[in-house]
């Protein structure tokens, strides 16, 4: 989520502000009827940081903030599903996967307390948060708790070691994959679907993941393959490591790759493993 791409100014209506937010609709993501599947609530205060300028130009005046990544989520989603929105940020994809069908239970994942504010805000203003559960951490390998580092809006980054953090980090508790899937799927009945955006810790991630990773309940997982415009260093080693659990990997862009089942058909990806 920490794409700084030249970010172009955009003109917004007064109209589109209200109680400190601007509501946006992405023209890109219509139901079949050619609704708008969701407004997004940008906060104003938010509105010249660099990364926030990205979201907007994309969702606003472009084809969609990580259209192509949203896509195949809209494609590939199984039904009654549970989504897992792991560095979830201000929610727009628990909204879009939430939109996406209406038996969908989305878990969202977010550490920093601003950010929190604004998800829980954009799924009660849509009138979605009775499917969705917020969960106030860090996704990583063990419960517990670790330091988080502010950056812009998007681009925190987790650390064991507080000095590693810097001295204004902010103490986060830390969750695991399995412990989430648990508490909210008992009965071990729902797929699941994870979308990893957390940073350079997506390993760590799936490291606490190994028990629905064995179970064969994950239908496919879209993770971040860099950090901060950087080549996620670990990144081979996640392939491999999704490859012993039966899963192929498929390169969508620079920034994220998408893991499937071997036995999962991918649209519009072609068949070469990265």
């Amino acid at each position: 989520m920490t794409r700084l791409d030249a970010p172009t100014e955009i003109s917004i209506p007064t109209r589109l502000i209200r109680d400190g937010y601007l509501e946006i609709v992405g023209p890109a993501w219509k139901t079949p009827a050619g609704a708008d599947r969701f407004t997004l609530f940008i906060p104003v205060d938010l509105l010249g940081d660099p990364s926030t300028q990205v979201l907007l130009r994309d969702e606003y005046a472009g084809d969609g903030y990580e259209a192509r990544e949203r896509r195949l989520t809209d494609q590939l989603l199984p039904t009654n599903c549970l989504f897992l929105d792991i560095g979830a940020h201000w929610g727009i994809y628990s909204l879009h996967a939430l939109t996406a069908s209406a038996d969908v239970q989305v878990i969202a994942v977010e550490p920093d307390p601003d950010n929190l504010i604004h998800l829980i805000y954009n799924l009660a203003s849509n009138r979605l948060d009775g499917r969705a559960k917020v969960v106030a951490a860090a996704v990583a390998d063990r419960a517990g708790s670790q330091w988080l580092k502010r950056n812009t809006a998007m681009g925190h980054h987790l650390f064991e070691d507080r000095a590693r953090a810097g001295r204004k980090a902010i103490a986060v508790p830390t969750v695991t994959i399995d412990d989430l899937v648990a508490e909210c799927d008992p009965d071990g009945v729902r797929p699941v679907w994870i979308k990893l955006d957390i940073e350079g810790r997506e390993r760590a991630a799936l490291a606490g993941a190994v028990t629905v990773l064995r179970a064969g309940r994950v239908a496919g997982i879209l993770w971040e393959s860099n950090a901060g415009g950087m080549v996620n260093p670990e990144t081979e080693d996640i392939v491999a490591m999704l490859r012993e659990h039966g899963f192929t990997t498929h390169e969508v862009n620079r920034h994220y790759r998408l893991s499937v089942p071997l036995k999962g058909a991918v649209p519009n990806l072609g068949s070469a493993e990265k």
